[in-house]
């Protein structure tokens, strides 16, 4: 082979090395932008939403645990409280009622702290949940009712001002009330001598025998209602388990006194 041949054929080779390695230096730095991108999505669609829950699971953990101490006090153990959470978290899935969970348990806190029994305070806290289904009232309608029963009950006594913002946010009661007690002033409930407690209870009772009311359903409302509370109750075990791995109570504890 001429020698000229063989400086051509090495050239030619030389270059179609070099064109590979360009190439090759090219998809590298194709597969590095890809890589860099797919790390970005990764981390902006999976790293932060399982972080994202993770947080909103110990967030409600902790909410639903200062709940259920408080109603452990109330009701004289742990486990009593856990019991009385498992019946208000029944209340608040009945179909009737408008309600949520952290409601209905702040609602049981006040009536008991108000001196009614458990089975009392739950029993009101679900006629008052179908009481505001049938007037279209909200949540906070209901917890706004129950803190005015439980001033009453402190009192002793029902001023007008009372009634007035009883039937402003559940106006449907204001007809059970007449019939029970033959008008909806305070004047007319104070004459007929009876205790607080005892109005509450007639109150109740009388939600409880109204067929209307009993039949009520909540409908799309109360099924949205039913589906965060139910996510709220599937995600708190998850936010348990986290928050005793990493023993956050302690750690967060210790890191306040670091920054104070």
């Amino acid at each position: 082979m001429a020698k000229s041949d063989i400086l051509l054929r090495l050239g030619l080779e030389y270059k179609g090395l070099i064109d590979g390695l360009e190439k090759a230096k090219k998809n590298l730095k194709k597969f590095s932008f890809r890589a860099e991108t797919v790390g970005r999505d990764l981390t902006t669609r999976l790293t932060l939403p399982i972080l994202g829950a993770g947080f909103a699971a110990v967030k409600t953990f902790a909410d639903f645990d200062r709940l259920e101490k408080g109603l452990a006090a109330l009701n004289g153990s742990a486990e009593g409280g856990r019991k009385s959470f498992k019946r208000l978290n029944a209340i608040v899935l009945d179909t009737r009622t408008t309600l949520d969970l952290k409601t209905a348990a702040l609602a049981a806190q006040r009536l008991q702290g108000a001196g009614l029994s458990a089975a009392f305070a739950e029993r009101t806290i679900k006629q008052l949940g179908i009481a505001a289904t049938v007037s279209g009232s909200s949540i906070e309608d209901v917890n706004g009712v129950v803190r005015q029963l439980t001033q009453i009950i402190g009192k002793g006594k029902v001023e007008q001002e009372d009634f007035n913002s009883i039937l402003d946010r559940m106006p449907a009661i204001g007809a059970l009330m007449k019939k029970e007690f033959g008008g909806v002033t305070a004047k007319a409930i104070n004459a007929t001598g009876i205790s607080m407690e005892v109005f509450v209870d007639r109150l109740v009772g009388a939600i409880e025998k109204n067929e209307d009311f009993q039949n009520v359903q909540g409908g799309l409302a109360k099924a949205f209602e039913s589906f965060a509370n139910s996510v709220q109750v599937g995600i708190k075990p998850l936010g348990e388990a986290i928050a005793k791995s990493l023993n956050l109570e302690k750690n967060l504890e210790r890191i306040s006194e670091f920054i104070t």
